[in-house]
């Protein structure tokens, strides 16, 4: 494989298998067999053109110019032009090498060509004086629409990028013109030099008499712009007074009028005021009594829910008190069940004072225990029916 290199001024295009493409600047590329490349130069290039030429009146005159282009579509170029660089010649040859031409020095050749047949075809129909006259604009114009009609741009002045040649032209100008007899053109100087020195002279006296018509304009303009100005000032101050005067009325009825606009204002605002303060008064007592009413009823519910807590505390305080002894009744007697388990007392003899002393706390245990011992219940005596068919009771119907 070949190891390729192309500068940064340089576009390096390889063909492979009948297809070109543009691998860009300033790379290295190893290429595979069978592959050919070329280096396009991507920097701009310059072709120069001269010739010389007889113009419309029988004058011989020589052109020189100039075009700079630029290659942007290095394949369409390649295609066009060859590029590739000339064979080294053995040094055992003898004798300069033939010059043979680059790619880019044949595009300068062809680029000067054209320009040198457009301008033979131009200045035949013009005259010398034109030819000078008219070297950057008709002369110019027609070799660079010339040249974009060759290389595939437009027509006009405008830059594109070729289609057919690859390139894009930068510069076209047709730079110089020259009388080429000598004693043609120093005498053509010396006419020229002495009707500039004629038409310096007129000039100069054009000039002083125009300087004086314009002094005198000048005062006159001066003097007469003076008397408007006085005039203007005069019509000015007039009417500045009047201004015044007429201002002074207008702000005076003004401030009548917003005087009475305000005291009207006034009395229409305390009229307007009257019935809104009206409502506004019986709005507040009435939401006064509303308040007053619903405080008095808060306090009722509040004196409510304060008697209804102490009733309900009352009577937890009552079921208490019931429940507390009969919560207490079962372990009384189991207590007084275990007081003498076990033990073998007398009434008499040592132990009848330790009987003594118990016998409170069994009179106490007596009336714990009273209400839960139910007296035995009496039979019923039958019922006898009287003459309603009622059944009367002749004896006690037992203790609840």
């Amino acid at each position: 494989m070949a190891r390729v290199t192309a500068g940064p001024n340089e576009y390096l295009v390889v063909g492979r298998g009948g297809k070109l493409t543009n691998l860009g600047t300033a790379v290295k590329k190893y290429l595979p067999p069978g592959s050919v490349h070329v280096l396009v130069p991507s920097t701009k290039q310059e072709a120069t053109f001269e010739l010389t030429h007889e113009s419309k009146d029988g004058i011989p005159l020589r052109f020189k110019g100039i075009v700079i282009y630029r290659i942007v579509d290095p394949v369409t170029a390649a295609q066009q032009f060859d590029f590739t660089p000339p064979p080294k010649r053995p040094a055992s040859q003898k004798g300069a090498p033939a010059k043979i031409a680059t790619g880019a020095e044949r595009i300068s050749q062809l680029l000067s060509f054209i320009c040198m047949g457009e301008l033979r075809s131009v200045v035949s129909d013009m005259t010398m004086q034109e030819c000078i006259q008219q070297r950057k604009t008709t002369l110019t114009r027609v070799v660079r629409e010339a040249l974009q009609k060759a290389v595939g741009g437009k027509t006009d002045s405008g830059r594109m990028p070729a289609s057919r040649w690859g390139i894009q032209l930068e510069v076209v100008q047709v730079a110089q013109v020259f009388i080429v007899d000598e004693e043609l053109r120093r005498q053509m100087e010396a006419e020229v030099r002495d009707e500039i020195r004629v038409n310096s002279e007129k000039s100069n006296i054009q000039s002083d008499e125009e300087i004086q018509l314009r002094k005198i304009l000048a005062k006159q303009r001066l003097e007469q712009k003076r008397l408007e100005t006085e005039k203007e000032n005069i019509s000015r101050k007039e009417s500045l007074e009047l201004e015044r005067l007429a201002y002074e009325r207008r702000m005076q009825a003004e401030a009548l009028e917003t005087h009475r606009q305000k005291m009207e204002m006034e009395r229409k605002k305390v009229e307007a005021e009257i019935p809104v303060r009206k409502f506004t008064a019986g709005k507040t007592r009435e939401a006064l009594q509303e308040e007053w009413k619903t405080h008095q009823l808060a306090k009722r519910v509040k004196a409510l829910e304060v008697e209804e807590e102490l009733m309900l505390a009352a009577a937890k305080q009552r079921l208490q008190a019931e429940i507390l002894p009969l919560e207490q009744r079962p372990e009384l007697v189991r207590a007084a069940s275990q007081i003498f388990q076990g033990s073998n007392l007398s009434i008499y003899g040592e132990n009848e004072q330790l009987l003594a002393l118990l016998a409170p706390l069994a009179d106490l245990l007596a009336r714990t225990l009273a209400p839960l011992v139910k007296p035995p219940a009496e039979p019923e005596t039958p019922k006898k029916p009287d003459k309603q068919g009622q059944a009367k009771s002749t004896g006690n119907t037992g203790h609840l």
